[in-house]
């Protein structure tokens, strides 16, 4: 059965059908839009923005570890005895602590506190004493009553 054709309706002209230009299989397909011409400049601005990330992270790093060394360092200072602000108020530079590998070097860092308390005349700072609770209970009490004798075998 074939439709009727109606005379009100213009018949609709067939499309010429024109082939695809063969492409070489080795050559990738690059596709014809404004977008592929823009992508590697976004790529490069990919590339250009991990840098940056990347760059920051590396710095927040840097000032982390060069605060904890500082922490260190001031830590040694109260331990000498002296206050953290002076020796670092002598001039000290991080880079003269280190070693080689980029370690804190123990030596270098009491020769700088000697060196800083001699040049700016530091004082020992007064510590009270702490008490070590391995060395028996705090708590205990002594008996008045307790001798020698009682303890040698005594009444």
């Amino acid at each position: 059965m074939t439709a009727p054709i109606n005379p009100t309706t213009p018949e609709a002209e067939p499309t010429p059908v024109t082939p695809e230009p063969l492409r070489d299989p080795a050559t990738p397909e690059v596709p014809e839009t404004p977008e592929a011409e823009a992508k590697p400049d976004n790529e490069a601005a990919k590339y250009r923005r991990r840098l940056r990330d990347t760059e920051t992270e590396r710095d927040t790093f840097a000032n982390r570890l060069d605060s904890l060394q500082r922490q260190v360092i001031s830590s040694a200072c109260d331990a000498a005895g002296f206050k953290a602000a002076g020796f670092w108020a002598s001039g000290v530079e991080m880079k003269d602590l280190l070693t080689e590998d980029g370690e804190i070097d123990p030596d270098k860092v009491s020769t700088a506190i000697t060196t800083a308390v001699s040049t700016l005349g530091l004082a020992l700072t007064p510590r009270t004493p702490k008490p070590n609770r391995q060395q028996g209970v705090a708590s205990a009490r002594v008996d008045s009553e307790t001798s020698w004798s009682k303890a040698l075998g005594g009444k």
